[in-house]
């Protein structure tokens, strides 16, 4: 190992982006897809949470990029449904309110 601090870290940076990765966003949510290289098979973990959020509204393990990427979508797809459906109650509270 360097001791040149420069030199370890761009090892480090080198070793960070060989990592395959996957965004896919859909509306205020994102999923990222990430390989695990050091488990044989090859694992890739599937992480949705929300643009900007902290909370990991799914975490799941799949035995390929494409079933990870399926699993992602469905999921993504099932939130913004669920958000949307939430949006039009919430709206239709409020005008219930305001009517009132």
């Amino acid at each position: 190992m360097s001791s040149n601090p420069a030199v370890r870290e761009r090892r480090h940076k080198s070793k960070v982006s060989a990592i395959p990765r996957k965004r896919i966003k859909r509306g205020p949510f994102v999923a990222e897809i990430v390989s695990d290289r050091r488990s044989s098979p090859r694992v890739y973990h599937c992480i949705v949470q929300r643009i900007a959020g902290r909370e990991v509204l799914m975490w799941t393990q799949e035995r390929s990029l494409n079933e990870a990427t399926e699993v992602a979508r469905r999921h993504l797809a099932e939130l913004r449904a669920q958000e949307k459906r939430q949006n039009l109650r919430d709206l239709m509270n409020d005008e219930n309110n305001q009517a009132a």
